[in-house]
């Protein structure tokens, strides 16, 4: 008789709990948004995890970044591409299926530590016959074209014939939005049955991207294995035997390769794999995973269920970030789903981006090279709209060019018109941001030669084209704008849009000046191609100067844009299961932008990426007015919250907004996670971690450090890279360790804790000591009581930077 249930057959290879996203029994209501969760990928490619039989609705998705295709006059998206992973088996008519067989035992675990999925099935057919079924499969990070599945079949009660039957299924397709349905984008170009292998060519339709697949199949049966051609066969097995297949799966496209290379190239990376087989391809993606989480793990000691939350937006961010390729970015949803059709915004720049400086510099300079290659396109873009310099799309996808859709869903549901790309111009600010963040955390000179001086200077011409003097008041404004909050459309002077737009202007002029001083040749050269005059640099900087910047002196208080405090002021009455706001009853969705509601984080997004412009006495007043205000809207707003909250002294909201970003994806906060991870919020919820709780910030040209850790964690302990340089951080409520574990230049490194400056050598580490403080609730954030004096801080400052010039 058959054990009614049996124990998980992966608990032996199985990393600790706090490293593994879990699924036990099957929920037909929840399959869309596993197969999100489950995702895999290595940067290059990524596929949902789906499961193996594709059952009813299943929503297989496979990605390359970069490859992105429309059909007639629709708007370029993401392209789902044949399905690889397909593996079905039936016996005696019955298809082994969650949705068509009855389930004794279901279990699935993505491990993250490993970026495995492991799934055991027991199924009952409708003779009551038990079989177990389990697989594993890996998306290879070692081999960025390798697939590896392992099907294991086992019949528990009698002997059994089984029809296995596996393919690439060409059969998928994009699921469309609103009225477009769903559209395939690509057709076949060649196929191949040859005596060990199958190869699959397809074409896209608009863009004529080829996509070769070539695929292996392994049978084994006890310590008898061997490759056979066949697609699809009987096999009689017996009473708990085990019979395994393996599938070798190799996917490339012709972006880097001549059409004419790409069959011998894909078969020739398919046959290397089989000779090393199974067990060894494994090893390798393990120790290519181990040696990525020893720099990007954060591990929060005290609080496993927050480390663990952590590392699923941290391994998401992971198979989103491709290292090789910078022609490529990372899209709203990441490669795990066709969420706003796979478009790039400017959550790559702002909520993505620190995240691979820290820990992957070379994805991050990909992500910036990205813009770089498409700055022709955003020229055009400007001159199109009586600009001048260049204006970024809000939506991109590989041309460059702007593909925002002209209609979406309201929250309500209702149609609604879409303005963002006519309006939402602060995108060329978040770019020009991204591009000095990115430099000087790494100190990569080079980028700026490689393009990104150019995108600087063209997106300040712009600004200087954009803006309006204001003779009677003597400043410069800017009109019929939208800010980060999307509720409020065609507005004038929008807060965070004006001081961004300022900051773009500043440091175009900064870096102009240094790099002309540092090589007068190179910067002619750029400076003639553009045609770019010295006065028109001096007048960039007499608008930063006198940009309009909205305060209210009466409230004491930034307006988010011109006539906000005069709107309708409503008090948010309620909240919802998550504790988070929810919008009036007596307020109409399309009332919305006559009220102060705000969708998501705007100034305060601003006292975050400017924190040093504003005292702490208006990071407060500013924060708890807009916080009364926001509704949350858009999952890269809570962890934003998160960090400022801590800034001002309110832990208490912090760790909320921290809690709920952590979770947005994990338990579908949202509603919409089966569309793909919300790539910004995962982003976000790692700066909550660095930049809020471990108080990381950069500070003339040093690395800071202060920390807020809450009082139920023990300690933080995690990585950072700097300037080329491995920190190891490791702060507890008492001390803060950094050690300099590695390093590309010689000479020390400065860090300041607690406003406390010293030097780290190599293999050297450093201790501060936490400041006497007074004892606090839970409510309210460590502050120092003492710090050493401004003055002799900023002089051994200037002493370092000295030393670290010559």
């Amino acid at each position: 008789m058959a054990k009614k249930q049996h124990p998980y057959a992966y608990d032996n290879l199985l990393s600790p709990k706090s490293w593994l996203v879990e699924q036990k029994g099957f929920d037909r209501s929840m399959q869309a948004l596993r197969e999100t969760q489950f995702t895999q990928g290595n940067g290059y490619l990524c596929c949902r995890g789906i499961l193996e039989e594709l059952p009813y609705d299943a929503n297989a998705g496979t990605y390359i970044g970069g490859i992105y295709d429309r059909t007639g006059a629709q708007i370029t998206e993401l392209v789902n591409l044949p399905n690889p992973i397909v593996f079905r088996i039936d016996t005696h008519g019955e298809k082994l299926d969650p949705v068509a067989m009855d389930i004794v035992h279901h279990r699935r675990t993505l491990d993250m530590h490993k970026a495995i999925v492991y799934r055991h099935t027991t199924f009952r057919s409708a003779y009551k016959k038990h079989i177990d079924l389990t697989s594993r499969r890996f998306v290879s990070l070692a081999n960025k074209n390798l697939i590896v599945m392992e099907v294991e079949v086992t019949p528990l009660d009698e002997d059994m014939t089984f029809n296995f039957q596996t393919m690439i299924d060409a059969g998928v397709s994009n699921r469309g939005a609103l009225t477009e349905g769903r559209k395939r984008h690509f057709e076949p170009h060649e196929v191949e049955q040859a005596k060990d292998h199958v190869y699959l060519c397809v074409e896209t339709f608009e863009k004529k991207v080829l996509i070769a697949y070539a695929s292996a199949l392994e049978v084994c049966r006890g310590n008898r294995c061997h490759t056979v051609g066949e697609r699809a066969m009987n096999l009689r097995v017996k009473k708990n035997e085990t019979i395994t297949f393996r599938k070798y799966i190799v996917v490339k496209s012709s972006r880097h390769v001549r059409p004419s290379e790409l069959k011998r190239t894909t078969v020739g990376i398919l046959k290397s794999a089989r000779r090393k087989g199974f067990t060894r391809l494994l090893d390798e993606h393990e120790k290519a995973w181990l040696k990525r989480w020893q720099l990007a793990n954060v591990d929060i000691e005290g609080d496993p269920e927050a480390a663990r939350a952590l590392r699923f937006n941290t391994y998401h961010l992971i198979i989103a970030g491709n290292t090789d390729d910078d022609d490529v970015s990372i899209g709203a949803r990441t490669l795990s789903g066709e969420g706003y059709r796979g478009h790039i915004f400017w959550d790559t720049e702002l909520f993505l981006l620190p995240f691979f400086i820290y820990n992957e510099p070379q994805v991050a300079r990909n992500l910036l090279m990205y813009r770089v290659h498409r700055l022709t396109a955003a020229r055009n873009n400007a001159a199109a709209r009586g600009y001048k310099g260049a204006l970024y799309p809000w939506e991109s996808a590989d041309t460059g060019e702007e593909c925002t859709p002209s209609w979406a869903k309201n929250f309500d549901g209702k149609i609604i018109r879409i303005v963002t790309m006519d309006e939402e111009h602060h995108i060329n600010a978040d770019i020009a941001y991204a591009i000095n963040n990115y430099v000087d955390a790494t100190g990569d000179i080079d980028f700026m030669w490689s393009g990104g001086l150019e995108v600087l200077l063209e997106t300040a011409r712009f600004w200087a084209s954009r803006v309006i003097y204001n003779t009677k008041q003597a400043r410069y404004e800017i009109d019929h704008v939208m800010g980060p909050d999307e509720f409020h459309e065609d507005v004038n002077n929008n807060a965070y849009t004006n001081a961004m737009a300022a900051f773009n202007l500043e440091i175009a002029v900064t870096w102009a000046a240094r790099l002309r001083r540092e090589r007068p040749a190179q910067w002619n050269r750029i400076a003639g191609r553009i045609k770019l005059a010295p006065k028109e640099v001096l007048h960039w900087r007499q608008i930063a100067e006198r940009m309009y910047f909205p305060y209210s002196k009466k409230r004491r208080l930034i307006e988010p844009f011109d006539g906000f405090f005069r709107l309708r002021d409503h008090r948010i009455c309620q909240l919802n299961e998550h504790f988070m706001p929810v919008l009036p009853s007596t307020v109409e969705w399309e009332e919305i932008g006559k009220t102060q509601f705000i969708k998501q984080a705007d100034v305060v997004m601003l006292l975050y990426l400017q924190n040093d412009r504003f005292s702490q006495e208006e990071k407060k007043r500013d924060y708890y007015f807009n916080e009364r205000h926001t509704l949350h809207k858009s999952s890269l707003s809570p962890a934003i919250h998160s960090i400022v909250g801590l800034e001002v002294g309110d832990e208490e909201k912090a760790l909320h907004y921290f809690a709920h970003a952590l979770s947005s994806d994990l338990q579908n906060i949202h509603g919409n996670t089966p569309e793909g991870i919300h790539a910004a919020s995962a982003g976000a919820t790692w700066q909550a971690a660095i930049m809020g709780f471990a108080g990381m910030r950069r500070r003339g040209g040093i690395l800071s450090f202060t920390p807020h850790l809450p009082l139920h964690w023990k300690g933080m302990h995690f990585c950072v890279v700097w300037h080329g340089c491995r920190l190891r951080v490791s702060m507890t409520h008492a001390r803060t360790e950094i050690c300099l574990e590695d390093r590309s230049k010689r000479g020390p490194i400065a860090v300041e804790v607690y406003g406390e400056l010293k030097e780290l050598t190599y293999q050297s580490f450093v201790q501060f000591l936490a400041p006497k403080r007074a004892s606090r609730k839970s409510t309210k954030v460590r502050t120092a009581k003492k710090t050493p004096k401004k003055k002799a801080v900023r002089k051994k400052k200037t002493a370092l930077k000295k030393r670290r010039t010559r």
